[in-house]
């Protein structure tokens, strides 16, 4: 797995991708880079995939649960214009 910046948030945000059973690429997780202590990357998960099962047609079904935690770059993003629902940082989405 590899962590990859997103445009114009890559200092503050990382994802991890793999290739899941039905051979798509799928996003796993996305964590806030909270720091950096010399080499050392300091990261909090804020969603995580987690799979539920097979559809009729073999495409993995899933959720991305919250992992409960606001994260730090949430305030830069809200003066910049974007409202964040704070909702979004608690429960789960089935994709």
């Amino acid at each position: 797995m590899a962590v990859l910046p997103l445009d114009g948030l890559g200092h503050a945000i990382g994802r991890v991708g793999r290739r899941e059973l039905d051979g798509r690429r799928k996003v796993v997780s996305i964590s806030e880079i909270t720091g950096m202590e010399g080499d050392i990357v300091s990261m909090q998960e804020i969603f995580s995939f987690q799979r539920l099962g097979i559809s009729e047609t073999g495409e993995v079904r899933g959720a991305f649960r919250a992992s409960g935690i606001r994260p730090k770059f949430a305030d830069r993003i809200a003066a910049a214009g974007f409202r964040l629902r704070t909702s979004m940082f608690e429960g789960q989405t089935v994709v």
